[in-house]
């Protein structure tokens, strides 16, 4: 609760300390220009007018007396934090830099929104230099028998789970190529529960890296296969015997212009936007001097158990 009130005070401080383009000034508002007094402060005509529009308020008296409360409320707790020193107090004045640092990010960028964007031949020549960055790689669909026999099964046991994937194997050689799936064979010979009731599908792989959980090697096999409906040698694994069958593959292909252009103008707009950002900031604080006291710095480490502590929470944002 103490945090949001005092960032509520870092913003209700810089706000009555900025002047608005088009608003009268405190210092020089005649009685006329001023809707209510605070102390030395007070609210303008201007300042009641926008927060009136802010707000959406109608014209009806009473919504306005209770906004202009509602600010004078505002008003009177600023000047009360103020008499207790808290406009010094460091996360206030923390807060007020960031808001300062963000407004003046904004003020600099205005003047380049639309510099930033590419033109269609800047699109089009960063998509032809490019083209590795929108190829769609090759994908292949693959289904298994899969028969259980891990290293510590009797080599009787294992001999008999060798003999149920060759006859899976035979089986299924005698199916049609086009099925797009081990159907049934799947139910009868196949112990991974996760895809038998499915003709042993296991879906797309996107390349020879991909990851399973049924092992590289399997992959691998799989990519080796060359057209749908092509069968594999039974692989004997560490976990059992594997039958896979290639249900499709398509080959490398280069997403079009059209779907690639608007990934291409975020990010040249992005890269655009961040330099003309660095450049413009380096420019308005190219007067102000700035230095690091070495021999101070060199001395500045966390002890163990610090250390311990703020691993365990991400550091506080930089200015934005």
């Amino acid at each position: 609760m103490r945090k949001l009130k005092i960032i509520a005070l870092g913003l209700g401080i810089f706000a009555s300390a900025c002047k608005k383009e088009g608003t009268v000034s405190r210092e020089s508002s005649t009685e006329s220009e001023i809707v209510a007094r605070i102390g030395d402060d007070v609210i303008t005509v201007a300042e009641f007018m926008k927060a009136m529009q802010h707000r959406r308020v109608g014209n009806d008296e009473k919504s306005r007396r209770a906004l202009l409360h509602e600010l004078i409320g505002k008003r009177k707790m600023v000047i009360k934090a103020k008499t207790e020193g808290l406009d010094n107090d460091p996360e206030v004045v923390q807060q007020i830099n960031n808001i300062l640092v963000a407004k003046l990010r904004a003020n600099l960028m205005e003047q380049q929104s639309l510099d930033s964007l590419p033109t269609e031949e800047e699109i089009q020549t960063y998509y032809n230099t490019h083209s590795d960055d929108f190829k769609i790689p090759s994908r292949i669909r693959v289904a298994m028998i899969f028969v259980e026999a891990p290293q510590n099964f009797s080599e009787n046991k294992r001999k008999m789970k060798r003999e149920k994937i060759k006859t899976a194997l035979m089986e299924a050689s005698e199916i049609e190529r086009n099925a797009n799936h081990f159907g049934a064979l799947a139910v009868r010979f196949s112990e991974d529960q996760a895809t038998r009731y499915r003709g042993g599908d296991l879906g797309y792989f996107v390349d020879s890296m991909a990851d399973s959980q049924h092992g590289p090697e399997i992959i691998a096999s799989a990519f080796a296969l060359q057209e749908p409906g092509d069968l594999s040698e039974i692989i004997e694994t560490q976990k059992g015997f594997y039958l896979l069958k290639l249900l499709d593959r398509s080959a490398e292909t280069l997403r079009s212009f059209n779907t690639a252009a608007p990934q291409i103008r975020s990010k040249i707009t992005a890269e655009r936007r961040e330099k003309a950002e660095t450049a413009l900031f380096e420019k308005a604080t190219l007067g102000v001097e700035a230095s690091i006291n070495e021999s101070v710095f060199d001395l500045l480490e966390l002890g163990t158990e610090e250390v311990k502590s703020t691993r365990s929470s991400p550091p506080p944002p930089l200015p934005q």
